[in-house]
């Protein structure tokens, strides 16, 4: 399964082009976060300040909005922009890759669990510009953790 997940930052005058993140993820990708974050859950309970944790990961491919993502099959341009804008993410049940074109080099890219979520974050490289992904719920990862026969 893949997922693209908007993206948001702080810097108000660029996001450097990294507009969304592209991440494929597998049964066993989506068992492993959860597990990360029921661990979380565990050990917030022995340390009440403890409220996220960061793993070093370069699982997302960040990049920019091309036209040529209407050829994924049986999604236009409008209906993938329009999920994410209403959603944080759309999924795609298939094997597709973001040309080299498009992507956007980034640096110190991690997941960072939370208690009900994850996110991905990194810098736009050479910059200071963070870049955040839409959260990942711990349903939805629970639900991509069943592998499909």
């Amino acid at each position: 399964m893949i997922l693209i997940l908007g993206t948001k930052t702080r810097n108000s005058e660029s996001n450097g082009n990294a507009d969304y993140a592209m991440v494929s993820i597998t049964p066993e990708l989506a068992q492993c976060m959860v597990e990360r974050i029921e661990h979380l859950s565990e050990l917030q309970q022995q340390d009440s300040s403890l409220y996220k944790m960061v793993y070093s990961d370069s699982t997302p491919t960040f990049f920019s909005w091309y036209a040529d993502l209407i050829k994924i099959e049986d999604l236009g341009l409008d209906a993938v922009e329009a999920v994410i804008d209403t959603d944080g993410f759309a999924m795609l049940d298939t094997d597709y890759t973001v040309p080299e074109d498009y992507c956007i080099d980034m640096e110190d890219q991690c997941m960072v669990v939370y208690g009900d979520h994850i996110t991905w974050e990194a810098y736009v490289k050479n910059t200071n510009t963070l870049i955040i992904t839409y959260t990942v719920s711990v349903e939805l990862l629970r639900g991509l953790a069943i592998p499909v026969d």
